[in-house]
C-alpha cells in the first residue's frame, strides 16, 4: 500500500486536455489517500533483467510485461464499483490498451505503450532479429512528449544507465551504446515518469470519490 498525501484543491481543479492530466493547488487543506500499487511493483526482478541481458528480444518482451502492470494497475482503478459489471480487465494486451484509452488514459501514455507493443511484436513474430534503431528513436520522441503530463521529465538523452551487476560504475549514455541501451533509457525514462503520473491520477480520483456528496434520494413518481 501506498500512502499518497495531496491538496484537496487537487481534486477538483485537475483538466484533462488533449488526453492530459493537469493538476493545480490552490490551497493548503491536505487529504491522504492509502492505494494499493502491487501491479506497479511486482517484477521487479524482470525489470533488473532487461537491463542486464545482452539478448534484444528478451530485453523487449522483459519491459514489455512491465508496460502492461502499467496498464493493469490503470484498468484495476477504472473497473471498480458498478463498472466492473460491464468492463472487465481482458486477457490480451491489444484489448488492454484499447480499453484504458477509452477510460481516458492519457494520450501520450497510451503513444509509448503502442510504440514498445509494436517493437515487441516486430521481435516476437520474426518481423525482426535485432531492435530497430528507427523505432528506438520515434519511441524517445514519444516519451519525450510525456512531459506535457510530467514537467519534470527528464529527456532520454540527458540521462545514463548503469548496469549494477555487469558493469557496475560504468555509465552508458544514450546514442552511445546501441539500439538495446537506448531502448532501455527512453523506456526507464517513461516508466518512472507514467508510474508517477498514474499513482496520482488514481489517488485524485480515490479521493474525489470519496469527497463526493451522495446521490439524490429519487423516488417513484406518482399520478
Amino acid at each position: 500500500m501506498l500512502a499518497l498525501t495531496l491538496t484537496s484543491a487537487d481534486v477538483f481543479t485537475q483538466q484533462r486536455p488533449k488526453g492530459c492530466t493537469q493538476l493545480m493547488t490552490e490551497d493548503e487543506n491536505i487529504t491522504s489517500v492509502d492505494l494499493n500499487i502491487d501491479d506497479l511493483t511486482k517484477n521487479y526482478a524482470t525489470l533488473y533483467a532487461a537491463v542486464d541481458t545482452e539478448d534484444e528480444m528478451g530485453c523487449v518482451l522483459r519491459f514489455h510485461l512491465m508496460v502492461e502492470n502499467l496498464l493493469v494497475f490503470y484498468l484495476k482503478q477504472k473497473c471498480q464499483g458498478e463498472v466492473a459489471v460491464y468492463a472487465k480487465v481482458q486477457r490480451e494486451f491489444g484489448q488492454k490498451l484499447g480499453l484504458a484509452a477509452a477510460f481516458g488514459l492519457p494520450l501520450p501514455i497510451a503513444a509509448v505503450i503502442h510504440q514498445v507493443n509494436a517493437m515487441r511484436n516486430k521481435l516476437a513474430h520474426g518481423a525482426k532479429t535485432a531492435i530497430d534503431p528507427g523505432d528506438v528513436q520515434q519511441l524517445t520522441r514519444l516519451v519525450n512528449k510525456m512531459s506535457q503530463l510530467d514537467p519534470h521529465l527528464l529527456s532520454p538523452e540527458e540521462v545514463s544507465l548503469e548496469s549494477v551487476l555487469k558493469t557496475p560504475g560504468k555509465k552508458m549514455k544514450y546514442g552511445k551504446e546501441g539500439a538495446r541501451v537506448d531502448f532501455l533509457i527512453a523506456g526507464l525514462a517513461f516508466l518512472g515518469s507514467a508510474t508517477k503520473v498514474l499513482i496520482k491520477d488514481a489517488a485524485l480520483a480515490k479521493i474525489a470519490q470519496t469527497s463526493s456528496p451522495p446521490p439524490p434520494q429519487r423516488y417513484p413518481s406518482k399520478f
